[in-house]
């Protein structure tokens, strides 16, 4: 990710001699306050040559160019119904609890899709949600949604060609000569399968 192209508004700055993110912000972000820092780091504000870092005793070395948030200042996420497992520019990984649909069914105000478009929003993000997988309201577990149409369709139609042969099963193995049987988009059902524990 080039810092000088990233969307949202940012500060831009580079790193003169090392020294620990946290101090170095420190010292050097004159227009936030210790509170405001910490709180934009904690809230995945802050980019290290292309990478969001919120580890405040992150070495830094000269050269090194860094991007702090004007406006994602602790925007943590919090939801009794899911927690956010992992969020980058394409996607956002979720671990959904049971009790919440995937997406809306008729006139149903509560799911996954409506509380990610409402963090979106308040985190100043200019996307939307779109559902790569489903899982029933009574089902927990990891789901992928996208962030922007492109993304929801390379997944979709791409979804063997991604994931093929890295499934880990734990403690087995798992074999298969034949491709999966996809019904439900993500939703992948093998045939001819052998299960090795």
């Amino acid at each position: 990710m080039d810092i000088n192209k990233m969307k949202g508004d940012y500060d831009r700055y580079e790193v003169a001699q090392a020294d620990t993110l946290l101090n170095w912000l420190l010292n050097h972000v004159t227009n936030l306050s210790r509170s405001k820092i910490k709180a934009t780091l904690a809230g995945k504000g802050i980019i290290v040559n292309g990478k969001c870092i919120t580890q405040f005793d992150f070495p830094l070395e000269a050269g090194m160019k860094i991007a702090v948030s004007k406006s994602k200042k602790n925007t943590n996420f919090k939801n009794r119904y899911l927690k956010i497992v992992y969020e980058d520019r394409y996607l956002v990984v979720i671990e959904k609890h049971v009790g919440i649909l995937s997406m809306a069914a008729g006139h149903s105000s509560l799911n996954v899709k409506r509380v990610l478009d409402d963090y979106f929003r308040t985190s100043k993000q200019k996307c939307t949600a779109h559902v790569v997988h489903r899982l029933d309201r009574e089902t927990s577990g990891l789901m992928i949604y996208a962030k922007d149409m492109a993304t929801e369709q390379e997944l979709e139609h791409n979804w063997h060609d991604i994931v093929y042969g890295r499934i880990s099963l734990g403690n087995g193995t798992k074999e298969s000569d034949t491709r999966p049987f996809c019904r439900y988009r993500a939703s992948c059902v093998w045939r001819s399968q052998v299960w090795q524990w």
